[in-house]
């Protein structure tokens, strides 16, 4: 999908059900900035080794998940469960207030 961000750069973004998902289409890694997904079913640290021999490796850094495609690229991924969840928790602390 190709988006903007806040900048109104253009950004091209992988969609995905599960972010396992992804591994299973080898879709070129560096043909996409962000990875959007209902959920990270993969533990953090787990390195997947790519067909071209490269390593993608999975971080969680300050609650935000984050994809190291080798030295080379940083792919921020979105989980829409966790958007979702933080929106319910906030609209719930404003109701009980």
């Amino acid at each position: 999908m190709i988006c903007l961000d806040k900048n109104d750069s253009k950004i091209l973004v992988e969609i995905e059900y599960k972010l396992s998902n992804l591994f299973k289409h080898d879709h070129p890694y560096d043909t996409f900035d962000y990875v959007v997904c209902w959920c990270v079913d993969l533990e953090a640290y787990e390195k997947k080794r790519l067909f071209d021999g490269s390593c993608l490796t999975l971080i969680r850094e300050e609650d935000e998940w984050i994809l190291k495609y080798g030295t080379q690229k940083v792919i921020p991924v979105i989980e829409l469960k966790e958007v979702l969840s933080n929106i319910e928790n906030s609209i719930k602390k404003v109701t009980e207030a």
